[in-house]
């Protein structure tokens, strides 16, 4: 409205302008969300990997130790952050509730829980790890179908706007039209 009414920018440029504040925020938490689904991507390798290990060495930070000789991508660096939890003798249960807030990931969240408990309770690590494994890439999986439609839709959407601005200005063209020559003819009196 202040855009508007001081008339500094021309009419066409006033809605893009008003706007743009609002690009900001979406840019970061476009960027959040890619690198939360990077994590996932990486999440199940890692798991599985680390429930063979686990089921085998018995202790957390020698499994840690072996683990982080393979590569888990983006997942690496919070993998180091853990591993040095475990270390410092943090207990384990914190370690990975702690693991889990650095992702910031719903699903590594959730599968860590899963994982610490099961420990707690003597479960074959092997198998959960695999279970686990076999879960979340089954999520990722889902998760890429769902984001492939919402892309699918937005480009049929975005064409349909396209075609129906179309449209509207095709039909504004040919009501000009026949108003011009409507106002070509003569009236008649006494009508």
């Amino acid at each position: 409205l202040v855009l508007y009414s001081t008339k500094t920018l021309p009419t066409l440029l006033i809605i893009p302008v008003a706007v743009l504040p609002f690009f900001i925020p979406a840019f970061f938490a476009k960027k959040i969300e890619s690198e939360i689904k990077k994590l996932n991507e990486w999440y199940p390798p890692f798991i599985r990997h680390f429930g063979q290990i686990l089921s085998t060495v018995g202790s957390t930070k020698n499994t840690l130790d072996t683990t982080l000789k393979s590569d888990f991508g983006e997942l690496n660096k919070h993998l180091k952050t853990f591993r040095n939890r475990i270390g410092n003798r943090i207990d384990r249960d914190v370690s990975f509730e702690l693991f889990s807030k650095d992702t910031n990931s719903v699903l590594i969240t959730s599968s860590n829980t899963i994982f610490s408990k099961s420990i707690e309770v003597g479960a074959d690590m092997n198998e959960v790890g695999n279970k686990i494994a076999d879960v979340t890439s089954k999520v990722n999986e889902v998760k890429s179908k769902r984001a492939h439609i919402a892309k699918t839709f937005e480009i049929v959407i975005l064409i349909l706007h396209v075609m129906t601005v179309a449209v509207f200005a095709l039909i504004n063209k040919i009501a000009e039209i026949f108003h011009d020559m409507l106002a070509g003819l003569p009236s008649v009196p006494g009508m």
